[in-house]
């Protein structure tokens, strides 16, 4: 942490070691991660505000400081809503970044800053390599970074699956007890076991399928997924009470019951047209109000919602009919 005294503001600055210093390699490293940062305006990056030298020669460059903590170290206490809208965020920035040819490489918890103020911010570009679309996706790459041999923009979407499997289960996808262990696991692919299972979990596979081709083609389809996701959970939150109002209307007969369920199960329908849970309520919801409407004396309301249900030919609609006909 530093105090810019030009503009009176407190900024993160990122040294390059002294023993690294005067080492050409590094120095150009250094420089590359910074242009890299430099270049990129989107705000769930980290704004690097100027590359300086210092008085013996050293380079640093100065960022914006985030009030707030690492990712990894809220990761826990979040909610799993929370958490996948923050992985959405981070995906934001590497679908900004492949716009402008650049692969990440090392998207984890640890590189992403959460601010006090809602802020989600990917940080550590230093692995970050320039990427032609038009190259192959097996493409090869020798260090030990993001997704190991097979590098191409399908390695940060790997990575985003990586990060959603560890959202789901609390721990990541690859496990050894020596770093070497850790780094065949994950050239291997092989995925540690869990007792997760569910759409998210389902989205986090196909992300890290061992064959680049196998996996989402783009972030975009990725993010769609999760979006998708978001819809038939929201969906299956208005069942879940549309099921809490029937059963009260069931224990008293009241019609606003009904109606109140109705309307929340055809909410849910129209934000997922295939919730088979939405459909299956709706056909008892009516059963259930043709039966109270019946006991009523609403003959006709009660055949119209058998009919609704497709039970027209039953034997409570047939049974409504006669008390219709004997009424009139």
């Amino acid at each position: 942490q530093a105090h810019q005294r030009a503009v009176d503001r407190e900024v993160a600055i990122k040294v390059l070691r002294k023993n690294l210093s005067q080492d050409a390699a590094s120095r150009n490293r250094f420089l590359t991660e910074a242009r890299v940062i430099g270049g990129l305006d989107h705000p769930n990056v980290i704004a690097l505000h100027e590359v300086c030298i210092d008085q013996d020669g050293g380079l640093f460059y100065s960022m914006k400081r985030i009030d707030g903590t690492s990712w990894d170290q809220q990761i826990k206490e979040m909610s799993l809503s929370d958490n996948v809208q923050t992985l959405m965020r981070v995906g934001d920035a590497i679908r900004y970044a492949h716009s402008r040819g650049l692969i990440h490489r090392d998207i984890k918890p640890e590189n992403v800053m959460l601010g006090r103020f809602g802020e989600v911010l990917l940080a550590d570009w230093g692995l970050a390599i320039s990427h032609s679309p038009k190259e192959s996706a097996e493409a090869i790459d020798h260090t030990i970074g993001g997704t190991p041999r097979h590098v191409s923009f399908a390695t940060d979407v790997y990575l985003l699956g990586a990060t959603l499997f560890q959202i789901l289960t609390g721990y990541p996808p690859h496990h050894g007890e020596t770093l070497l262990e850790c780094i065949q696991a994950a050239a291997q692919n092989k995925i540690r076991p869990t007792s997760v299972q569910g759409e998210l979990m389902d989205i986090a596979k196909i992300a890290m399928a061992t064959h680049p081709s196998d996996r989402y083609r783009t972030v975009d389809q990725f993010l769609e997924a999760l979006d998708q996701q978001r819809e038939h959970d929201e969906s299956a939150r208005l069942v879940k009470r549309a099921q809490g109002h029937l059963k009260s209307a069931n224990a008293s007969n009241h019609y606003e019951g009904f109606r109140l369920a109705d309307a929340l199960i055809m909410e849910a329908l129209e934000i997922w047209p295939e919730n088979r849970r939405a459909r299956d309520l709706g056909k008892e919801l009516n059963l259930e109000f043709a039966r109270a409407a019946t006991d009523q004396g609403d003959l006709d309301l009660a055949i119209s919602l058998y009919d609704s249900a497709g039970h027209g030919d039953s034997e409570a609609a047939a049974r409504t009919r006669r008390l219709r006909d004997q009424r009139n």
